[in-house]
């Protein structure tokens, strides 16, 4: 994700409005959309007054890295090793088709461990049931 994107995401999840952060920071109206659109980023003094408008560091911003504690904390992520964030990042560079394929992978694993723990429930009731003596 390029800044634009991080930026937009972050104001999405804390319910702030981009012209509250640009009229706040001092910047154009549309600004944000601009630099999501345009895969840009902002000046670094304009990248550090929305930093700190918005509390979180400017590498957050421009990478999407969760890595500050505050960032963290204050979005609910837990800590990941840094092997998973560098496996994480390698996987969102990849092309859209191939995260596409991975995302139903991942999805068909879901329903299988569902069905395996319905499964699994099933025969505990049938194993209780023929136990108490009841079918």
């Amino acid at each position: 994700m390029n800044f634009g994107q991080n930026v937009e995401s972050f104001l999405k999840l804390k319910n702030i409005e981009a012209k509250r952060l640009c009229a706040e920071v001092n910047i154009a109206p549309n600004s944000v959309s601009t630099w999501k659109v345009r895969g840009t980023t902002p000046s670094a003094e304009t990248a550090y007054a929305i930093a700190r408008a918005l509390g979180v560091t400017v590498e957050f911003l421009v990478d999407g890295d969760a890595g500050d504690a505050y960032v963290r904390k204050t979005l609910g992520i837990p800590e990941i090793p840094l092997e998973k964030r560098l496996l994480i990042k390698k996987i969102l560079s990849l092309p859209e088709s191939d995260i596409a394929e991975i995302d139903a992978l991942v999805a068909v694993k879901a329903v299988w461990q569902e069905k395996a723990g319905n499964m699994a429930a099933e025969s505990s009731l049938e194993y209780g049931e023929k136990k108490n003596g009841q079918k």
